[in-house]
């Protein structure tokens, strides 16, 4: 046997003890599965040559195994789905656990709740490998916004500082707030994309706008980049596809756009006008 077909056994047996280890189940047959762990394992040993490779086979697996979550979570109504969907419960259930050990209720309704937000943004993940990280990270903020709803701010009386004594939480304190914004900030973050704009503005408004911007900014790409993000309110996404840029391009051309237009004193009369 070869050093190939040796780190290919190595990789399929690896990716196995990983995928029964999380009793993941979705692609267990799947040959073209374990040659994708294999190849990115490879691309991995170039990058990190000091780490063991059964390392970089558990994070091939988990990265490759994102994207059939990714994929099953967007296949709405299937069996696939719910099997990934109780899947990921199992994932993130386990890492709360971690973090809030003796508080079984608060663990299941935060689970819950980032499972929520991630059936509903899934279709704006822009790297689906991402997806365990951006999970863990969406369901961090859910227990950290529960434990601020449980404590409430107090003077100590013998000292004068602030402190926090624990209140009891309910079932109705776990409202669609969980839902917020940190979720959407914490996927912008990963997908290179910004908070998307909500401003309504007037027509006369846009169009005095749109001309300051055409007249400040002379490349055309940041132009088109600016007023498709900011002024006409397109998903960051359907704008990169209309450009033929990627997230991160994207947010370079509307970054150096900004910079431009924080000098433009047309584009500032107007705005100073309008506030």
């Amino acid at each position: 046997m070869n050093v190939e077909d040796d780190l290919l056994c190595r990789c399929r047996n690896g990716a196995r003890r990983v995928l029964e280890g999380y009793d993941w189940s979705l692609v267990i047959f799947d040959d073209l599965f374990y040659e994708l762990v294999y190849l990115q394992v490879l691309q991995r040993r170039m990058r990190a040559r000091m780490r063991r490779v059964e390392e970089l086979i558990r994070d091939a697996t988990i990265n490759c195994y994102a994207h059939i979550w990714h994929e099953a979570i967007l296949a709405a109504g299937t069996l696939r789905q719910s099997r990934a969907l109780e899947e990921m419960k199992n994932y993130l259930y386990r890492f709360a656990r971690q973090m809030l050990y003796s508080e079984y209720n608060l663990v299941e309704d935060c689970v819950q709740e980032t499972l929520i937000i991630i059936v509903e943004q899934a279709d704006r993940v822009y790297d689906p490998g991402a997806l365990p990280h951006w999970s863990t990270t969406v369901l961090r903020n859910q227990m950290s916004k529960q434990n601020r709803k449980r404590a409430r701010r107090l003077i100590d009386p013998d000292t004068g500082e602030p402190t926090w004594q624990p209140i009891e939480i309910t079932l109705s304190d776990l409202t669609d707030e969980a839902k917020g914004e940190d979720a959407e900030e914490t996927l912008a973050r990963l997908t290179g994309a910004e908070s998307e704009p909500q401003v309504v503005i007037s027509d006369d408004l846009y169009a005095l706008l749109e001309t300051a911007v055409r007249n400040c900014v002379s490349n055309i790409l940041q132009q088109e980049a600016f007023i498709r993000c900011y002024l006409d309110n397109k998903l960051h996404s359907v704008v990169a596809a209309e450009l033929g840029v990627n997230v991160n391009q994207l947010s370079l051309l509307k970054h150096r756009a900004i910079k431009t237009l924080q000098k433009c004193p047309p584009l500032l009369a107007i705005l100073e006008d309008w506030l």
